[in-house]
């Protein structure tokens, strides 16, 4: 299965690593969690996709928004 990874700028990276929100690590371009504060592949291997936000990804992983969703009774175990 392939993940996608949403193409951005070079000035969109430099500005989203600048603030924190992105990194370049050995694995690549990684984006963090907002609610966890890890970091991450930035592909939809551990963000889902929101064609809304600029960088197309969620801002919180998917392992935290589905600890979220359990959490608030929306989703069984």
């Amino acid at each position: 299965m392939s993940h996608y990874c949403p193409p951005l700028t070079p000035n969109a990276i430099r500005s989203r690593v600048s603030t924190g929100r992105f990194a370049f690590t050995e694995l690549g371009l990684e984006k963090r969690c907002s609610t966890c504060g890890e970091y991450f592949p930035a592909d939809t291997e551990f963000f889902y996709a929101q064609a809304y936000r600029p960088e197309g990804l969620s801002c919180g992983c998917k392992a935290c928004q589905h600890e979220s969703k359990i959490k608030s009774g929306r989703r069984k175990q």
